[in-house]
């Protein structure tokens, strides 16, 4: 009976464990739009290129070999207002490409005029450090 439980929580677990481990090798790098900036945006993704009609973030979009370029908060309809009044909307996701180094990147980025705010994306990790429980801690399981 108990093997039942255990295998699909062993499955479970490498799942989350394995992605978890894809996220920390990604190469994205998180932008805030001014507010003008962001009124005049208009983001055409194509094969390998990005282009988002302002000049210089098309050129450092081409330099840092950019592949996409999304909203990191999607359209809220109704609540879209309550976005703006935040700021959420301005955030944009950005994956570049390889061999450019992710410092590099961030430090370019930061220096655009039209980019008000930089960050880099964290590895996503289930538990910190050590901290993953080894065992269950539930008297009436064993």
């Amino acid at each position: 009976m108990l093997n039942h439980i255990r295998i699909p929580l062993v499955l479970l677990l490498t799942i989350l464990l394995g992605s978890a481990t894809a996220h920390a090798q990604t190469r994205t790098v998180y932008l805030k739009l001014t507010d003008t900036a962001d009124q005049t945006v208009k983001v055409v993704a194509g094969k390998q290129r990005v282009t988002t009609g302002i000049e210089d973030l098309d050129r450092v979009h081409r330099f840092m070999r950019a592949r996409s370029m999304d909203r990191v908060f999607r359209s809220a309809g109704r609540f879209e207002s309550r976005h703006r009044a935040f700021g959420l909307h301005r955030w944009y996701r950005v994956e570049i490409g390889e061999g450019v180094e992710l410092d590099a990147a961030l430090r370019t980025y930061e220096a655009e005029t039209a980019v008000e705010q930089v960050a880099r994306a964290g590895a996503r990790r289930l538990f910190r450090g050590s901290q993953a429980p080894l065992s269950v801690n539930d008297p009436s399981y064993n």
